[in-house]
């Protein structure tokens, strides 16, 4: 049967875009759908050199497009979700060129491709393409920038496909096609007719097309493909090709019969018994067809189940907005048994070839959109594994069917619960290993690989196996300068479970920290002890926020993310300001011997450590409040990535984290060694003021603890490059997610004054000492000691008075330390304060 379309084939016609004057735009009744899988290609033609813009669709009225393709004379630039993608390809001037832009949501990717081959894959973590916006064919004129010089460019067969597979170079598309039905054009100089045009007949042509062959006619081509297959061992590899062609063409249209899905599944379980060279050009094409199957076929009630030799295909309707728990168990192929949550598990003498549980939190990180779109869940089960043959695996071995499972075709992660699945092995004795993978189809260049990122096993027998998945985020996101992730899934997960640990341990100790300086008053009677509390307060919400951060990216709620990576952003920089403060005082206190007790010297300090961070995040949410939202992490070679709520746009990142660390952390080196001169030499020049009690062991500990709390430590980051990227990454990460356990220790643990507290306050018995039993008496003890180490410079000649000085700088050699907290007693400022006054006095004698 076939049926006229309303409507022109373009075939001879292409569009004109003289920088930003004219376009087309699709008319309002071409609707395009919610979109998780597309291809879209266009032939451009780039007439004069300068940026040019092909297509730019937006579902809202916003400066940048959620799928667009643009470029200039450097490179081409791809558009998806507001982000702009860079592809290093240059194009070649007055050649045509085939430009296709494909995303896959289920497999995270966003490709592209020029004149049939693969330039660029781009794992990025998003949602799908949202529906019912406006395309238009070259550039808004709002868009142009002032003076900017536009290039002139030809359009031809923009075409767009729901789906991911290799269209011929005529084929029109099935969502938007080259045709006079979809576009508006706004003058004639926008368009242009050109009989060598590839695909033009002369004419413009009326197109007539097939309309999908009848239940029929399908039965009769899925019967010839099952008779052509009867013998496979006859079949070579452009022959299988073929037959997989024909049954793609079987798979088109909105559904399948259960007849034809039938007549499919018996099609490819004959294939799957052939020899595995033959069939490795087609793999990945016969397990995507069976996902393909799944979501077209024909049910009666609310499952269905297919089978044959080699192969189980088992489909539930489901409420995607309120997902239930669902569960299948394969016994053989003529014992499927699909449950949901009210029904019990039927105990059978033999256990299950394979199983998998669905939590019914499942569905709870898509979007409502995609909810909708859920309405089946599928479960595929490969009895005989040899379509998954990875050469990668050198001594390891698929022991094991193959047991895949999908939500309409949806990707799915950042789940609240995992996914537990078990599956029955052979060949296998109690000195083998196993490890829980699934099959990946971005790996080796799309030719498809195992791969275990983010899935564990939870229990094995020489029988069975039973894994659960899920994927982790690593605290080394925050610096990662590199902005590429850790592509080793196993170092990933490693990091993860450490970065988790110990910020939860950094969290409980910065929490004890705070409280004894808050709840005991004499700690916080001179300013380091201050500043030290604000930097822990500062610590304790970065290490809170970030903790929740990997909980909330879950929930793909696009305004509770940019919340999220705001205020991450906000207390990261805070901890960097107040590292940097602590330096400033001590400059201030040690170097320049300037008193700290100037006019509201705290609240100056407060106003610092507080406002400068507010002050680059409210500019960095004003410029675009898309800087912040979900990006991916962890780009492993398997095309899969962690999630996380953080800075999406690379320039903010490099200018409000990276610029703001490095002026931070020059500050903070440069007193560091500073100071670490001048005692050296003031220790060098009067060895016989240095205390007797004082070991190497003593400085070798507050020059750490003075490290720790100048934050030198977020240095690291700085040498996470090349080979030695992962060893840094480690250390990065183990010291800053323990950041606030290490202020604890030498800060509170080894303090001689903090822990007189506790005993005078927490303790009882033995160890409890009375109130101000000896706090006065130190006190005095350290004026006394100063005084005596004073006084015989105030009667010295004035020749010698540099010498006293240093005499007095010496003789409290730990003062540096002290004023940074670390001191084991003495009352830090104060004698500081001291020492700078009569230091003043003898400036002034004459």
């Amino acid at each position: 049967m076939v049926k006229h379309v309303v409507g022109y084939f373009l075939g001879d016609i292409k569009a004109v875009l003289n920088g930003c004057e004219d376009y087309w735009t699709l008319q309002g009744r071409t609707p395009i759908p919610h979109l998780s899988q597309v291809t879209v290609c266009v032939n451009i033609h780039v007439v004069v050199p300068g940026p040019w813009v092909a297509f730019s669709y937006s579902s809202v009225r916003r400066p940048n497009p959620d799928l667009g393709l643009e470029g200039d004379e450097k490179a081409i630039y791809g558009w998806l979700l507001q982000v702009q993608h860079r592809f290093p390809f240059k194009m070649s001037p007055m050649a045509w060129h085939r430009v296709c832009l494909r995303r896959d949501v289920r497999r995270n990717t966003f490709s592209l491709e020029i004149d049939h081959k693969m330039v660029a894959e781009r794992t990025v973590i998003a949602q799908a393409i949202p529906p019912s916006g406006s395309l238009w064919l070259g550039c808004h004129q709002r868009n142009q920038s002032p003076g900017a010089v536009m290039g002139k460019v030809e359009l031809y067969l923009f075409r767009m496909w729901a789906d991911l597979g290799e269209h011929r170079s005529c084929e029109d598309g099935t969502v938007i096609g080259w045709n006079a039905y979809h576009w508006d054009v706004t003058s004639t100089k926008a368009k242009e007719t050109d009989h060598s045009l590839p695909c033009g007949t002369g004419t413009t042509l009326a197109t007539t097309v097939k309309s999908s062959t009848n239940a029929k006619s399908k039965e009769e081509q899925a019967t010839e493909l099952l008779d052509q297959t009867q013998d496979v061992s006859k079949l070579n590899s452009s022959q299988v090709s073929n037959l997989v062609q024909g049954l793609e063409k079987l798979l088109e249209g909105p559904s399948v019969s259960q007849s034809v899905g039938q007549k499919v599944i018996d099609v490819i379980s004959n294939l799957i018994n052939g020899d595995p060279e033959v069939l490795s050009g087609s793999t990945n094409r016969l397990i995507q067809m069976m996902d393909n199957l799944g979501l077209k076929l024909e049910v009666t009630g609310d499952s269905g189940i297919l089978s044959s030799t080699s192969l189980v295909l088992a489909i539930r309707a489901v409420d995607g907005s309120n997902f239930p728990e669902t569960s299948v168990e394969i016994f053989d192929i003529d014992n499927v048994q699909l449950r949901g949550a009210s029904k019990s598990r039927v105990k059978r003498s033999a256990p299950a070839l394979g199983s998998v549980d669905l939590p019914s939190s499942l569905t709870a990180s898509l979007s409502p959109e995609e909810q909708q779109q859920a309405s089946r869940v599928q479960f595929t089960f490969y009895i005989d594994n040899s379509l998954f043959k990875d050469s990668t695996l050198d001594n390891q071995t698929a022991v094991s069917a193959v047991l895949g499972s999908s939500v309409a075709n949806l990707s799915i992660s950042n789940l609240k619960e995992n996914i537990t699945f078990t599956i029955r092995h052979w060949n296998l004795t109690q000195d083998n290993i196993t490890s829980c993978v699934f099959w990946n189809f971005s790996k080796k260049n799309g030719a498809g690989g195992w791969d275990d990122t983010g899935c564990s096993v939870i229990n094995a027998t020489p029988e069975y196996t039973t894994c659960s998945c899920n994927h982790l985020t690593s605290f080394a996101i925050l610096l990662d300068l590199s902005r590429e992730g850790i592509t080793d899934p196993r170092q990933a997960m490693i990091l993860s479970f450490i970065t988790y640990i110990s910020c939860g341990i950094s969290i409980v100790f910065l929490a004890i920290t705070l409280m004894t300086y808050i709840l005991f008053e004499k700690l916080l009677r001179d300013i380091p002890a201050k500043i030290l509390v604000q930097l822990c307060l500062s610590l304790l919400l970065l290490n809170l926020v970030f903790l929740l951060d990997g909980w909330l990216s879950m929930h793909n709620i696009v305004n509770l993310c940019i919340s999220t990576a705001f205020f991450l952003h906000y207390f990261l920089l805070s901890s960097f300001t107040w590292a940097g403060l602590e330096a400033l005082h001590m400059y201030l206190s040690v170097v320049q011997v300037f008193t700290p007790y100037l006019s509201r010297y705290m609240l100056k300090f407060s106003l610092m450590g507080w406002g400068i961070p507010l002050i680059v995040v409210v500019i960095t949410v004003a410029v675009d409040k898309d800087n912040y939202g979900l990006v991916s992490h962890g780009k492993y070679e398997a095309g899969t990535s962690d999630s996380f709520c953080w800075l999406r746009n690379d320039i903010a990142f490099y200018v409000g984290v990276v610029a703001y660390f490095l002026l931070i952390f020059a500050l903070c080196l440069v007193v560091f060694i500073v100071v670490m001169v001048q005692l050296y030499r003031i220790k060098k020049q009067n060895p016989h003021n240095q205390s007797p009690n004082r070991s190497a062991m003593t400085d070798m500990r507050s020059i750490i603890g003075l490290v720790l709390l100048l934050g030198l430590t977020w240095g690291f980051a700085l040498f996470a490059w090349g080979e030695v990227r992962l060893p840094f990454l480690y250390l990065f990460t183990i010291l800053n997610s323990l950041l606030g356990f290490f202020v604890f220790i030498f800060h509170c643990a080894v303090k001689e004054n903090v822990r007189r507290m506790w005993r005078t306050f927490l303790c009882c018995g033995n160890m409890q000492l009375a109130e101000n039993s000896d706090w006065s008496r130190i006190a005095t003890q350290n004026n006394r000691n100063l005084s005596v180490a004073t006084a015989p410079t105030l009667t010295n000649q004035h020749s010698n008075r540099s010498a006293s000085m240093g005499s007095n700088l010496t003789n409290s050699s730990s003062l540096v330390f002290v004023d940074s907290g670390i001191s084991e007693n003495s009352n830090s400022d104060i004698v500081l304060n001291e020492i700078h006054r009569r230091s003043q006095s003898l400036q002034g004698e004459p």
